[in-house]
């Protein structure tokens, strides 16, 4: 099991200071990270809070950033800044 740090960034940046044990890598941590981030959009959305704009800076042990997760994406993955970057350049249209 690795160490991963949650930053949240959000223009008042809240470091993860305990961090958390994650086994299975990269592509484990994205999907814990999406689900903190699903958590935290409907929890603020009942009280009228949007936290859209918000992302996770993900550092590992070394404390450096291995991953960043806007919370934009847990709610539009086809949307992504990771989908966009990868595409194919087909507009959709």
């Amino acid at each position: 099991m690795a160490l991963y740090f949650f930053d949240m960034i959000d223009g008042h940046d809240v470091p993860d200071t305990e961090g958390r044990e994650i086994d299975g890598g990269l592509a484990r941590v994205r999907d814990e990270a999406l689900e903190d981030a699903r958590e935290m959009i409907a929890d603020a959305a009942r009280i009228g809070i949007d936290v859209i704009g918000r992302r996770f800076e993900i550092r590992d042990e070394q404390r450096n950033v291995v991953l960043t997760v806007h919370f934009a994406e847990a709610i539009e993955p086809e949307h992504s800044v990771s989908a966009e970057r990868s595409s194919t350049g087909h507009s959709g249209q």
